[in-house]
């Protein structure tokens, strides 16, 4: 739910949307702290947050949104991907933000494992790949310098 233009997002909002939705819980794995504050926005209409009643209100004040005019034509679009005045942004927001991270979320699993595995292969077919892989050495050594060849 990062536009309100992707179907998801339009499909997502219209089950949130009736009278009979008392409550919204949102729950991503995506770190959104390097996101711009127009891919919140979707989050906040979803959640019935006040800043999510008026999209231009919101770009504008916190996308630094506003008209630009691009190509030789002059092109008349409307520019949201800036951000400006996200303190006020999150110090509005923060209590509807519940912030963990892997490290707090994931305390008593154990320590990953690797597994490597040999995958049996004929004698044709692992020639095909060393023939391969040795015109891709030779490609690449003709190409760029690099300091392992």
């Amino acid at each position: 739910m990062q536009t309100m233009t992707a179907a998801r997002t339009r499909d997502s909002l219209a089950l949130m949307k009736p009278s009979r939705c008392v409550g919204v819980l949102l729950l991503t794995g995506t770190p959104m702290k390097n996101g711009k504050p127009c891919n919140i926005f979707p989050l906040l209409r979803a959640v019935k947050h006040p800043f999510g009643d008026n999209q231009k209100m919101f770009e504008t004040f916190f996308c630094n949104g506003q008209q630009k005019q691009f190509g030789a034509g002059g092109r008349v679009v409307w520019d949201a991907t800036g951000s400006s005045n996200l303190n006020h942004l999150n110090a509005h927001i923060a209590n509807h933000v519940f912030h963990m991270t892997k490290e707090e979320c994931l305390e008593n699993l154990p320590p990953k494992t690797r597994e490597f595995r040999k995958v049996p292969v004929n004698s044709r077919d692992e020639i095909k790949h060393v023939n391969a892989m040795n015109d891709l050495v030779s490609t690449t050594k003709d190409c760029m310098p690099c300091p392992f060849f």
